[in-house]
């Protein structure tokens, strides 16, 4: 009898302890998952982020190849609204693009190019676009 009541006392006890680790593994599930998705999600920016970049870089470097080709014989215009340059048929580029702007100024070129990438379908599209200018100086 004397082992009865001092087990009595702590009848129920057990599932309130057992609730309450499951309460905190399931909360502390859900945040690692959340952590997961903010990460995963941050990478995918970080890589469309790069690949835009590179878009920028690929369409400056082909605007500057034709203000100054090795020939010697510049053939470009320098003007604000030259066409958009599409890298969809390049490995690593596809949905890329590029808008360069070119201004002439008395004594050098100002070349700015904005390079975009757009990955996904609607609802989950990402965008990114990254932008980069030069000042470009032919040394005759």
């Amino acid at each position: 009898m004397f082992l009865k009541d001092k087990y009595s006392k702590h009848r129920g006890s057990s599932l309130v302890i057992a609730i309450f680790i499951i309460i905190v593994l399931s909360l502390l599930g859900v945040a690692l998952v959340r952590m997961n998705s903010t990460s995963a999600q941050s990478v995918v920016y970080e890589v469309v982020g790069t690949r835009a970049f590179q878009a920028a870089q690929s369409g400056m470097q082909l605007h500057l190849q034709k203000l100054f080709p090795l020939s010697g014989s510049g053939s470009a215009e320098c003007r604000d609204n030259l066409p958009v340059i599409s890298f969809n048929h390049i490995n690593g580029l596809e949905g890329c693009q590029a808008a360069i702007t070119c201004l002439n100024k008395t004594d050098y070129y100002l070349v700015t190019s904005q390079g975009s990438c757009t990955v996904g379908a609607r609802p989950w599209r990402i965008q990114v676009a990254r932008e980069i200018e030069v000042q470009a100086q032919d040394i005759k």
